[in-house]
């Protein structure tokens, strides 16, 4: 949690709820998994996020949840 001088916390301490994984990639370095971030940052990344997100909480749904 980070306090800044008019006693703000940081983005996520404010969003308390429950969390899910619904989407993992990962990389061999991490130049490779920076670049990718900077990617999903641009318009076309956040549009491909966008496209394939009911996909991905399809794919999640259908998965069995550990016990």
């Amino acid at each position: 949690m980070v306090f800044l001088k008019n006693k703000r916390t940081s983005f996520t301490s404010k969003n308390k709820g429950l969390w899910k994984l619904i989407y993992f990639e990962s990389y061999n370095n991490r130049q490779e998994a920076i670049k990718r971030e900077k990617w999903l940052k641009t318009g076309v990344g956040r549009d491909f996020i966008k496209n394939n997100l009911n996909d991905w909480l399809i794919k999640k749904s259908q998965l069995a949840d550990p016990p």
